[in-house]
């Protein structure tokens, strides 16, 4: 895995309910909007398969800390019968992608 690399725009158009579409390290998937507050939180589901299969919910939060700053949390959430199988990938490899990609968040946005 090189990193994540979301393609298109950044701009999400769709509301909650409506997709996405998204490529991680040459993975396409088209997850469902799950929360789209502007300039305050963004979270989709994406599944592999069938509900319960292997799903993810991912979540960015902006907290506007009053002092010319704001918190990202970036999370994400693994469920169903396939995350024990992928664990050490998930702990591994997929939290690396996501610290890196918040690194190129935070380069991008103070630049």
């Amino acid at each position: 895995m090189n990193g994540i690399h979301f393609c298109g725009s950044a701009e999400v158009k769709s509301k909650k309910g409506g997709q996405i579409h998204i490529e991680a390290s040459g993975t396409k998937f088209s997850p469902i909007l799950l929360a789209v507050d502007e300039n305050k939180k963004l979270e989709w589901i994406g599944r592999l398969g069938f509900k319960g299969l292997f799903d993810g919910t991912h979540t960015f939060e902006l907290n506007d800390l009053g002092n010319g700053t704001t918190e990202l949390i970036h999370r994400e959430q693994f469920s169903g019968l396939l995350v024990p199988i992928f664990k050490m990938k998930l702990e591994k490899e997929t939290r690396l992608n996501f610290q890196k990609m918040n690194e190129a968040l935070k380069e991008r946005v103070e630049n």
